[in-house]
């Protein structure tokens, strides 16, 4: 099997869909009370890791006008065409984006961030 660090970006994304949709057709109602918790710690600290990359990532999209030369006016659009996402929430996550590129400290630690970073939770976890 091949190490991550092979793996094209596409084959990551799938692997991590892949592994998700494994774990959630367990189901959850016959598992060991550790199990339960387990599935909650490691499922907040991916949906913070998920939702900085996303930020970070749609603000790469929004610098270098990606959406625009894609026929969007705004990344949002682009977001919303492609994912049914909420064009206010993608706003924000460019602005967010776009202002933990502007400090690096933070950005280098942001992809360690353990928490949901929406509503400035990750600022107060990083000070």
């Amino acid at each position: 099997m091949e190490t991550a660090s092979e793996l094209s970006t596409e084959q990551l994304l799938c692997r991590v869909g892949s592994d998700l949709e494994t774990l959630a057709g367990r189901g959850l109602s016959f598992r060991a009370p550790t199990e339960l918790v387990a599935v909650i710690d490691a499922g907040v600290r991916l949906r913070a890791q998920l939702d900085s990359l996303i930020a970070m990532t749609v603000a790469e999209v929004d610098r270098f006008g990606i959406a625009k030369d894609l026929g969007y006016r705004t990344v949002a659009q682009m977001v919303g065409d492609h994912t049914g996402a909420d064009p206010k929430e993608t706003r924000a996550d460019v602005r967010l984006g776009r202002w933990v590129d502007d400090f690096e400290i933070f950005a280098a630690a942001w992809a360690g961030v353990s928490t949901d970073f929406r509503g400035g939770q990750a600022a107060v976890w990083l000070l």
